[in-house]
This record gives C-alpha cells, sequence and structure tokens, in this order.
C-alpha cells in the first residue's frame, strides 16, 4: 500500500486500525497527525477540508482520522517507510516524522519501521524528474525486498 499527502489518513489509519492486513505500507510526505494539522503552515486550508479541533464534532472526525493517535503498543505492524520534506509547507516534517517514531517505539515486530527525508524537496519532487524516479525506485526496492522478491534480498 502506498498513498502521499491526504492519503498519508488512509495509509495510516489502515495499518493502525488492522495491520494484520498489510506487508508493507509506504507513506510519502503523509498527513498523519490530523489534530495537530491546523497550526501547520497549511493549515488553513486543511480547516476547509477536514474540519477544526475548535468544534466538539470536528474534533471526534478529526481524531478518529489521526494516525499517530491511534497507534497502539506492542502491536505487530507492517515493514513501513515514511518520508518528509523538509521544504514542505502543506505536511511539515515533523508531523510523519512523530508518527514514525512512535510506531517504532510500538511495533512489536521485527518489521523496519523507516524514516527517510529530504532536505531539498517539498511536498512535492514533481519538478525534478531525476529526484523522482529515484524516490519511486526507493518504494518499489522497499516494497519488493519485505514482499520477499528474490531479486531484491541481500545476499
Amino acid at each position: 500500500m502506498i498513498g502521499s499527502s491526504a492519503a498519508g489518513i488512509l495509509i495510516g489509519r489502515s495499518i493502525t486500525e488492522r495491520p494484520d492486513l498489510f506487508k508493507v505500507a509506504i507513506a510519502n510526505v503523509p498527513s498523519m497527525n490530523l489534530i495537530r494539522s491546523e497550526i501547520q503552515p497549511n493549515g488553513p486550508n486543511s480547516i476547509k477540508e477536514f474540519g477544526t479541533v475548535k468544534d466538539s464534532i470536528e474534533f471526534k472526525a478529526l481524531l478518529a482520522m489521526d494516525s499517530y493517535h491511534n497507534i497502539k503498543q506492542d502491536v505487530c505492524y507492517p515493514a513501513t517507510l515514511i518520508t518528509a520534506g523538509m521544504k514542505d509547507s502543506r505536511v511539515v516534517a515533523w508531523d510523519p516524522a512523530k508518527f514514525a517514531a512512535a510506531l517504532q517505539e510500538a511495533n512489536k515486530s521485527d518489521n523496519p519501521i523507516l524514516f527517510q527525508v529530504d532536505f531539498e524537496i517539498g511536498h512535492s519532487v514533481m519538478q525534478n524528474k531525476e529526484k523522482r524516479y529515484s524516490k519511486h525506485a526507493d518504494f518499489f526496492s522497499f516494497a519488493f525486498w519485505k514482499m520477499g522478491h528474490p531479486d531484491y534480498q541481500p545476499e
């Protein structure tokens, strides 16, 4: 399973709700801490799209979508690769970083929970073809490795 940006909600909540259904998860510049999204630089847009913590009904919906606040301790989570861009103005790097650290701490399995930061990119690598292809190569290499593809196993 792979997703970017707001699809991080789906990725994060899928593996925190039913980690047994997934072998690999890849979350690219994901929004994973919805309770804190409105204080990020893209906050006003996040409120329009997802709601505000200032409204009790919307707060409950945000909490239900918040991957970070739904991590459970001592659970076998799937192999997970989470990325961030330091120049990202939509999903600031601490959002996925916080999720990755908490997931590493809670993970009971030997599956790796990796966090990759690119200090040169923002929310997207669309403007740089070489970097975009390299990033997707990382994603597929990670997935093939953890899915047991014979050409992607360490020797």
